[in-house]
């Protein structure tokens, strides 16, 4: 069979690395002298290549890491900020289409700051930039003004229920109502809010009175 064919010699780059590779096996005592100083300097080269290369990859991955880290954060941002957008939308269906009347008013003074179409029909305004423009507070429209007891009651437990009282509407119509409010958390704009739910008991009250008059009467035959 025909010989071998004999294998090409290295190059000088493959034979300056080879040299760097004995160099750092130890062996750089059977390469000549001007070889020596070469394979030193390729080994240096080559740990700094080794190295920088290493530092990348590590880089790289710490990079890759934060960046899913911060898009992973930021769609739980965005999914909590849509789960906050369709909780308002929801508040906000119910808050204008309840049957019941519903305000939001400053603590401090009662001063109207929102209201839903049944809390503005029944007060007789046409809109709550009207009610706004004339300054309409709650506490004011209370006969006799807000109950101290009521009032600090709401301040220290944050909520009030089935409270009754006599409310003067703006036109001078005296109503019977039954409220409930709750002290809501401290908003952007400053100052604590309350949310009231109020409902018209004049009719009930008048029924309730008419029934008690005609059992007087009654009891006196």
């Amino acid at each position: 069979s025909a010989p071998a064919p004999a294998a090409a010699a290295p190059g000088p780059f493959v034979a300056a690395v080879q040299a760097g590779f004995t160099v750092w096996t130890g062996r750089a005592a059977t390469l000549p002298p001007h070889w020596r100083a070469l394979a030193g300097h390729l080994a240096i080269i080559l740990l700094l290549l080794v190295t920088t290369y290493a530092w990348n990859r590590s880089l790289r991955r710490r990079i890759r890491a934060a960046v899913a880290d911060l898009e992973s954060k930021n769609r739980e941002l965005r999914s909590e900020q849509e789960g906050v957008r369709l909780s308002e939308a929801r508040f906000r269906l119910m808050f204008e289409n309840a049957p019941d009347s519903i305000a939001i008013s400053r603590l401090e003074d009662g001063l109207l700051l929102d209201a839903n179409p049944a809390f503005l029909e029944n007060c007789g305004f046409a809109s709550i930039d009207e009610a706004r423009a004339e300054g309409f507070q709650v506490y004011a429209a209370l006969v006799g003004g807000i109950d101290a007891a009521v009032l600090r009651e709401l301040q220290e437990k944050g909520v009030v229920r089935n409270q009754e009282a006599n409310f003067l509407r703006p036109d001078g119509v005296a109503r019977h109502i039954n409220y409930s409010s709750v002290l809501l958390p401290p908003s952007e704009e400053g100052g604590r809010q309350v949310l009231s739910m109020v409902v018209d008991v004049t009719e009930q009250v008048a029924a309730a009175d008419a029934l008690r008059e005609s059992e007087a009467r009654y009891r006196e035959l």
